[in-house]
């Protein structure tokens, strides 16, 4: 402190010379009449002028107060061009109960009794500087709510209301007044009033909290019997240890939180909450998720009333292994948009699908280069009429590297499959119960079905073909043959003449645009990725629609196709799913499936529905990974058990 002040004493070396002589080396330490004089003289020098300024309203003043374990020290400076200079002091010690208080309690008492003894300068000001060695205490008095801040606290700060403070940090190296005077503190400080008041204004608080008084009981039985909250609450009375490696394990996760953990009428608090000892947390947890809210909802009203390391990982794991939630959950957010790559070139990649219209069946056929459309009326809905035409649209254009449909019955038969294999293209089926997955040809329907309900529907289709897509720029005509088609809209005979198209700006074209696509629907459905899932992660399964993710099982294996996988249900089922239709369940709230055989049977839409029947039944070719039995007996979503015609034997393998 002299040396902090030292700059506004004159011959201060000289009156310290016989105090400062004893530090010499040589010098054999003897305190006597030479040293108490000096010592006294430099007293009397830090208490009067020029140390002491003379109070000037209109300078910038500034108020430093600390706290050590046993007394409160503050001092009021104001700003002059040569730096603060001191205008008073002040210091007291603190009672058997202010002892008790936690750090960042006894420092607030510091700050709020220094402005209190200060009051005659400070009372009436504008703004002045609040100057504290205790880091949290800045934000609980500049900003944060009063409610929220430890009881004690709370009375406190509300007697600092009636002063402008603005408190800032400073180091406790630079505190160095504030800090002398705690450490020495004169012994009748008159802080009895204080200390009454407070202690009045937490019973009341506590008194107030909506808790029956059995229950309040209760709490602070459990947090008596609860070792390691005493061993908190002895460090919030006595102080801390400097390293929180000094601490068991399980203290070290409070050590972070000891500026927000204070003592009062046997609980220990989290600035307003209550600390919940380890045997009751269990029971908390349980009523934080009473009405089953959401985890954003539940760490909310824990943030009320409730708090131990830790809380909100646990509010997470109680909401996610909530079996009643898991089922009501809402269906899950949409992923990323995928786009599907341009080919090389025209009648590389096709997409197929079938749809009715007027109560007429048709296969519709797009390229994914050129977005040219084939439309085919369907007298038969068997596989072998279908396949009859698709060999004659391949005889047209030629045949394609990949083929891509939906699981329709007429596209996942034997007949099927020994096509593709003699024509050597690869077959490939989208996710069950999602069409966005064939985007290509459900838009190719669309646009289909708009062309039937014509009254000339070649003409439609004709004008299609000639008109450019907005994606590649380009008509289908013009990717497909190299030439634009004639139409009934006048055109000059040289647009009419074959040219070679630059497709490098098609791919340019359509790269922006699929782009842009991406960039909108992420946008607009607030997509997210969803983890990959592992062979045996038990899962739930819901379509959408369907209201409830009723249906639990088990991750069989990842599906060829991207998003895709196969799920083995408790029931015995297997089936294929996109990862959107799949929710990952922790491990504890499922109980084990039942070990029965399973059928994946083609559904409305071509979907692989499993179901159990006994093992003596033939097996069937279904859309079930390797190593997992099919078989001939299907069943209705009633019961019925249906045998498929003797006309559909070429379903069995062998």
């Amino acid at each position: 402190m002299i040396n902090y002040l030292g700059k506004f004493l004159p011959d201060l070396s000289s009156v310290m010379y016989p105090i400062n002589s004893l530090l010499k080396r040589d010098t054999a330490w003897t305190w006597g009449v030479p040293q108490e004089v000096a010592f006294k003289e430099v007293k009397v020098m830090l208490t009067s002028t020029p140390v002491l300024a003379y109070y000037d309203a209109n300078k910038p003043t500034v108020v430093s107060a600390d706290a050590s374990s046993f007394g409160l020290g503050a001092a009021l400076y104001q700003e002059y061009e040569e730096g603060l200079r001191p205008v008073a002091y002040c210091s007291r010690t603190l009672t058997e109960t202010e002892r008790r208080y936690s750090q960042i309690e006894k420092e607030c008492l510091a700050s709020v009794w220094a402005c209190e003894r200060f009051s005659r300068y400070l009372q009436g000001m504008e703004k002045f500087r609040l100057q504290t060695d205790h880091k949290p205490l800045v934000p609980l008095i500049n900003s944060y709510d009063l409610d929220k801040a430890p009881v004690r606290c709370q009375r406190l700060l509300m007697r600092l209301m009636k002063f402008n403070a603005e408190a800032c940090h400073v180091p406790g190296k630079q505190l160095i007044v504030a800090d002398t005077l705690s450490r020495k503190p004169l012994p009748d400080g008159g802080g009895s009033s204080t200390e009454e008041v407070v202690t009045a204004y937490v019973q009341a608080v506590v008194e107030s909290r909506p808790i029956t008084r059995d229950r309040l009981d209760a709490f602070r039985q459990a947090t008596m019997q609860d070792g390691d909250l005493q061993t908190i609450t002895k460090y919030v009375a006595d102080g801390w240890p400097e390293e929180s490696s000094h601490l068991s394990h399980t203290l070290q996760s409070f050590h972070a939180a000891r500026a927000h953990l204070s003592a009062a009428d046997g609980l220990l608090l989290y600035d307003d909450r209550i600390v919940v000892p380890e045997l009751l947390r269990k029971q908390v947890l349980s009523q934080i998720h009473e009405g089953h809210q959401g985890l954003t909802k539940c760490r909310l009203r824990a943030n009320l009333s409730v708090w131990w390391p830790g809380i909100g990982r646990h509010i997470t794991e109680v909401v996610k292994s909530c079996r009643f939630c898991q089922e009501n959950k809402s269906s899950q957010r949409k992923e990323p948009l995928m786009p599907t790559p341009l080919p090389d070139g025209p009648g590389q990649k096709l997409a197929a699908d079938i749809c009715d219209h007027d109560g007429k069946h048709y296969l519709v056929v797009v390229d994914y280069f050129s977005r040219d459309i084939e439309i085919v009326h369907l007298r038969s809905m068997t596989s072998l009429h279908v396949i009859a035409h698709l060999k004659t649209i391949f005889a047209r254009w030629g045949i394609p590297f990949e083929l891509i449909t939906d699981n329709g019955t007429q596209f996942t038969s034997a007949d099927f499959k020994q096509f593709s294999v003699a024509y050597n293209f690869k077959h490939t089926t989208s996710s069950p119960h999602f069409p966005q997955s064939i985007g290509a040809a459900e838009r190719s329907v669309a646009i289909a079905k708009r062309i039937l309900c014509q009254p000339d529907p070649h003409l439609a289709l004709l004008s299609y073909r000639a008109t450019p897509h907005t994606a590649t720029g380009s008509s289908p005509a013009q990717l497909m043959m190299g030439r634009q088609v004639r139409t009934t809209v006048p055109v000059l005979s040289k647009h009419l003449v074959p040219s070679q198209k630059d497709y490098s700006t098609v791919r340019n074209a359509d790269r922006k645009a699929k782009a842009s696509y991406s960039y909108f629907y992420n946008r607009r459905h607030s997509v997210r990725q969803l983890s990959p899932l592992q062979s045996g992660q038990r899962v739930r399964v819901k379509l959408d629609g369907v209201k409830g993710w009723k249906t639990s099982g088990k991750v069989v294996v990842h599906a060829p196709e991207p998003r895709s996988y196969y799920v083995k249900t408790e029931d015995g089922f297997i089936a294929r799913r996109n990862r959107r239709h799949i929710q990952q369940v922790p491990e504890q709230t499922l109980t084990a499936p039942s070990e029965v055989p399973v059928i994946a049977t083609p559904g409305a839409a071509g979907d692989p529905e499993a179901i159990p029947v006994q093992s003596s039944t033939r097996p069937v070719a279904t859309d079930s990974p390797p190593g997992c039995p099919g078989f001939m007996t299907q069943r209705t979503l009633a019961g019925r058990v249906v045998k498929p015609p003797i006309r559909f034997k070429d379903y069995v393998t062998i």
